[in-house]
């Protein structure tokens, strides 16, 4: 996975209100630190080449926001709209993002770490080069998505909806869940250990062990 391309020297610090500034709603090469920047509504906003730490984001609007090489950490952005948005090169880290609805976005080398994403909405959501770690996805929706490169490494997926989602070749054996909602086709080529194996086997095939 690519990693984002900021140059810490380059940066310069900042307001996220200063995206207000620019008639395309852009920011660029700024560091943003400890700021409330809840329930806004921008459009088509732009964020590159940034490093964001310690803002929130709560309840906002950032339909068609586009994120390029951008390292966000300690960020909270529950409830936010993200819908539609693109992401290359960007890290998650530490960051609160609980039904945060990121439907019909594109990923592309994008790292959540640490991170706290139940209830996420990711329906339709095209990954490639994606990876969690480390996170809590629990009730979270990654139905109708398309999974490219995918990794999910030690996380929580209880009762994720992978509904309309091809999981082949995804690994999830170092994940925790005791079910997750799909259907047996969809399951097809997906890498689980022996207990996940027993889970899904009660789950989708009803088989009982004594």
């Amino acid at each position: 996975m690519q990693k984002p391309k900021v140059n810490e020297h380059l940066v310069h610090t900042s307001s996220m209100y200063s995206i207000y500034d620019s008639e395309d709603f852009s920011i660029s090469e700024v560091h943003v630190e400890k700021e409330n920047f809840s329930e806004q509504s921008v459009g088509h906003a732009i964020v590159e080449n940034s490093i964001i730490e310690n803002v929130i984001f709560q309840n906002s609007e950032f339909t068609k926001i586009e994120f390029t090489d951008v390292v966000l950490m300690n960020c909270d952005f529950s409830g936010s709209q993200l819908d539609e948005g693109l992401f290359h090169r960007v890290i998650f880290k530490n960051c609160k993002l609980m039904g945060t609805n990121f439907e019909d976005s594109y990923f592309r080398n994008v790292l959540f770490e640490d991170c706290l994403l139940d209830m996420v909405n990711f329906h339709g959501a095209d990954f490639k080069e994606l990876h969690f770690a480390h996170s809590r996805l629990n009730e979270a929706d990654i139905d109708m998505a398309r999974l490219q490169k995918t990794k999910f490494m030690d996380c929580e997926l209880e009762s994720v909806n992978f509904n309309g989602t091809s999981l082949n070749r995804i690994d999830l054996t170092t994940c925790s869940f005791q079910q997750i909602e799909t259907s047996q086709h969809f399951l097809k080529g997906v890498i689980v250990n022996d207990l996940q194996a027993l889970n899904l086997a009660q789950q989708f095939l009803g088989i009982q062990l004594n």
